[in-house]
């Protein structure tokens, strides 16, 4: 009698998460509180829930600064450590950022210009547009993108759908309040977002997979961090399904 087949071990697979910290009228970023809680985590947080793969959540140790600079000099070396994920680097990456009140944005789209508004340097690549609100929708004077649109390669009506109908919020019990969205606003959330693409760009077209965007609202604004927490992970298994192609 043949032995039976041997199993194989899962393919180890880790997800870089970024959020921001303070600028405007956030003082404290829930984006970074998201990541934070996942940094503090006494062992590793991991996704087991997906057929042939575990899934590890890498947290950028620190909040980003809401400034230009930091991310053109930042997301470039981030995406040279990705090419040595089995030394510690990365396969996908999360962005994180504070939006409007109410829900979760899963963002699709990014534009390559037009990033007026002001950082907390006092500084912005495409003009300079004091910042008021908190990512720039609010402001007509600065809201709309110019260039090339840059989009995700991963299905995010997919990914959403999948979060809406699969994470209970603490707060209330009900699921949560998530949709697909195509404007990141022109602030540093779209930058980020944009300055990631870029760089899958350059690796081709299937590493545009390996980038996404999600914006969370603010702090005490219908959700908090351990419901941010539970759509995160949710997301994450989402980006991992569609790229792969486990979507049972």
């Amino acid at each position: 009698m043949p032995p039976p087949p041997t199993q194989q071990p899962p393919k180890e697979i880790k997800v870089l998460l970024t959020g921001y910290g303070s600028f405007s009228r956030i003082a404290e970023n829930p984006s970074f509180g998201i990541v934070a809680s996942i940094l503090s985590s006494p062992v590793p947080v991991t996704i087991t829930t997906i057929p042939g793969y575990t899934v590890t959540l890498v947290p950028y140790p620190v909040a980003l600064r809401v400034a230009y600079t930091q991310i053109d000099s930042l997301i470039p070396q981030l995406w040279e450590e990705a090419a040595a994920a089995a030394e510690g680097g990365w396969d996908y990456v999360l962005h994180l950022g504070v939006g409007l009140e109410g829900g979760f944005k899963f963002e699709s789209r990014a534009w390559e210009r037009g990033y007026r508004l002001k950082d907390v340097d006092g500084f912005a690549p495409d003009g300079a547009v004091d910042m008021y609100g908190v990512h720039g929708s609010e402001n007509p004077a600065a809201a709309k993108g110019e260039g090339r649109e840059l989009w995700t390669g991963l299905d995010t009506a997919w990914i959403t759908a999948l979060v809406a109908g699969s994470v209970v919020a603490k707060e209330d019990g009900l699921l949560v309040d998530i949709v697909r969205s195509t404007d990141p606003g022109m602030y540093l959330c779209g930058y980020v977002f944009r300055a990631s693409l870029m760089e899958a760009e350059k690796r081709g077209d299937a590493y545009r997979k390996s980038v996404a965007f999600l914006h969370v609202p603010p702090q005490g604004k219908k959700y908090g961090i351990e419901t941010g927490r539970e759509v995160v992970l949710k997301v994450v298994e989402g980006m991992v399904r569609d790229d792969k192609g486990v979507r049972e």
